[in-house]
């Protein structure tokens, strides 16, 4: 029972940060800003993704925002959120992005399928 407790609060504690920090809204801006930057640096690549590119056929949800701590070099904590990304109705890939413990951008990483 004091396991579920501890869990509870810990819960709680990481959807208060993602408020205070504006995760979801930062990181749906940040996939925007990506794919600008995607569309423009790789345009036949970006057409194979997103064949007949419509923003408004893209749909975005957050499916999961994770608190990790990191043993790779030193230990580091720090917050993912990942987006899934779906066009025309079928999923295309995946975009994680990583967030400092003072809620600031460190890295992203996308996947396309």
């Amino acid at each position: 029972m004091q396991d579920s407790v501890m869990m509870k609060e810990l819960t709680d504690e990481l959807k208060a940060w993602v408020r205070v920090h504006h995760l979801e809204e930062r990181t749906i801006a940040f996939f925007w800003d990506y794919v600008e930057g995607y569309r423009n640096a790789e345009p036949q690549e970006f057409a194979e993704v997103f064949p007949e590119f419509v923003r408004e056929a893209i749909a975005l949800k957050i499916v999961c925002v994770d608190y990790c701590t990191s043993y790779l070099q030193g230990k580091s904590d720090f917050v993912v959120a990942r987006i899934q990304i779906e066009h025309r109705q079928q999923r295309v890939g995946w975009l994680d992005v990583v967030y400092t413990l003072s809620g600031e951008y460190l890295t992203d990483t996308c996947y396309f399928e």
